[in-house]
């Protein structure tokens, strides 16, 4: 009996875990959306024809700068978020 009791906490806990890991994924993915749509953001102030018509260098290297720094982030949280996936499907694999 105290096996079966032992089985039924060890099911539990497995679903606790996964639940877990599917929060960790979703949050990870959370961020890569965020992230995607700031990139797109800035993309879309880069390409306004009057930031490098208007001798705004400094702005224009500011919003580059920001980008490389998103593209860096963005790869960060795409390792991150693969992990995360990785390690839920093998959580629900087995």
């Amino acid at each position: 009996e105290h096996a079966n009791k032992v089985k039924k906490s060890t099911k539990k806990t497995s679903k606790i875990d996964i639940k877990k890991l599917k929060q960790d994924v979703d949050q990870a993915e959370a961020r890569l959306n965020k992230l995607e749509d700031m990139r797109s953001q800035i993309d879309k102030k880069l390409g306004d024809r009057d930031l490098y018509l208007n001798g705004a260098e400094d702005r224009l290297k500011k919003l580059q700068d920001k980008r490389d720094e998103l593209e860096e982030a963005l790869s960060r949280a795409t390792s991150l978020w693969e992990k995360a996936f990785d390690i839920l499907e093998k959580a629900k694999n087995g």
